[in-house]
């Protein structure tokens, strides 16, 4: 069986990268570094582009609504051009509009964490 590392407790860790910080400002210690690739936000979506994906799925506004975790009333307005999706429902629609946007995204995510 597989032993578990026993985790600082987080003040400790906290306090022990104040001290890391520290040294590397005063030029004797080596900072770690991280290079993190965030995706481009979402594309705004007009009320056709929303109407165009809820159709092609063959949903009702309803069963749209709750396949992406929103209002009916949120995809009503959205179609009737009243309001936008958010940037999160936004990448929802992005992502059923274009499943091939998630395997992209999970390339991403992969790259991100080497």
């Amino acid at each position: 069986m597989k032993q578990e590392r026993m985790k600082k407790p987080i003040a400790a860790e906290i306090a022990q990268g104040l001290l890391e910080g520290i040294e590397y400002i005063r030029g004797s210690g080596n900072a770690r570094t991280t290079r993190v690739t965030l995706p481009d936000p979402p594309p705004a979506y007009t009320q056709m582009e929303v109407r165009r994906i809820r159709a092609r799925l063959g949903l009702t506004q309803r069963q749209f609504a709750v396949l992406i975790n929103v209002t009916p009333k949120s995809v009503e307005s959205w179609e009737q051009g009243i309001r936008h999706p958010s940037q999160a429902a936004s990448r929802l629609l992005q992502i059923l509009g274009d499943p091939g946007k998630l395997r992209q995204f999970e390339r991403f995510a992969h790259a991100s964490k080497e």
